[in-house]
């Protein structure tokens, strides 16, 4: 079963709101996608899956910061 892109980013972005980023990637028996906290985010059979979960959660997190910052800059206009 293949998740779609926005299912993808569903669940990684409920990860984001409890796991606090940047997030990277540590190796034993699994590739473990590890928060800034050092708790486990979730634990992968692959590197490679490890990886684009980690990427998304960035991707994720600076397109946020855009929005953000694009309402903010809204309302100081008075555009909203």
């Amino acid at each position: 079963m293949t998740l779609s892109v926005n299912a993808q980013r569903s669940l990684v972005y409920n990860l984001m709101l409890k796991h606090p980023l940047p997030w990277h990637i540590e190796f034993g028996w699994t590739a473990e996608v590890v928060d800034a906290c050092g708790a486990t985010v979730i634990k992968c059979m692959h590197a490679d899956e490890a990886g684009e979960i980690v990427t998304l959660a960035s991707e994720l997190d600076v397109a946020l910061k855009q929005a953000r910052e694009e309402f903010e800059d809204m309302i100081d206009d008075g555009d909203f």
